[in-house]
């Protein structure tokens, strides 16, 4: 990614075009930080349906805060990032202010995923559905991210649904080491779904305060 404009070269919408047209993997680097802005004059980002790594890591000036930032104010309708592809992996972007999910993983076809990790973690963050919706994926990781809060983990910045939500069938997967607070409904919602592993995560409260989900912390 060379810029943060919805165009036809170095966005991340053409990056993740490009990418679904050939057979992965792919991986998308950035080599600019700041707000990538989709609204209804850029239209939404595609469905990622092949193996693609999205990594803020890269972004010049990353120091364990992501400073690419992925926003959807201008939407009236639609996710952030939806992925119907195995092997998925994303590091150190924030996800914010879309009508629906933050993030959306879908189907039997989208297992392996990782979402995060030891100072790679995710912001996701302020999203008026799911902050990640899990449907069907199997053996995914979700590890040291921020759900609900602002970057500093200090201010609750609710997804209005859950936090992380695992849907029926989606076996297997491990949410470890998060901090998920002050979503809407529950901070981690399993559904009809085996032998998944919830540990080391901090649910319910902010860092500085006792402020908690708006139903349960895990149901």
């Amino acid at each position: 990614i060379t810029n943060t404009g919805s165009g036809n070269s170095g966005t991340l919408l053409y990056c993740i075009s490009q990418a679904n047209a050939t057979i992965g993997p792919h991986i998308i680097n950035f080599t600019v930080a700041g707000t990538i802005a989709i609204n209804n004059a850029t239209g939404l980002l595609p469905n990622i349906v092949q193996p693609i790594t999205i990594d803020g890591t890269t972004a010049p000036g990353y120091v364990g805060t992501p400073i690419v930032i992925l926003n959807g104010t201008g939407l009236t309708n639609g996710g952030g990032l939806t992925v119907s592809a195995a092997n998925f992996t994303i590091y150190a972007i924030d996800i914010n202010n879309f009508p629906y999910w933050g993030l959306q993983i879908n189907g039997d076809n989208s297992d392996n995923f990782i979402i995060g990790a030891m100072g790679k973690g995710n912001v996701i963050r302020n999203n008026d559905y799911y902050g990640i919706q899990i449907n069907s994926a199997d053996n995914g990781k979700i590890s040291f991210n921020k759900i609900g809060t602002d970057p500093t983990g200090t201010a609750c910045a609710a997804n209005l649904y859950d936090g992380v939500d695992l849907g029926a069938g989606a076996n297997n997967d491990s949410i470890m080491n998060n901090q998920i607070s002050c979503n809407g409904y529950n901070g981690i919602q399993i559904g009809a779904s085996n032998n998944n592993v919830v540990q080391g995560n901090l649910v319910g409260p902010l860092l500085n305060s006792c402020t908690g989900s708006g139903y349960r912390g895990i149901d």
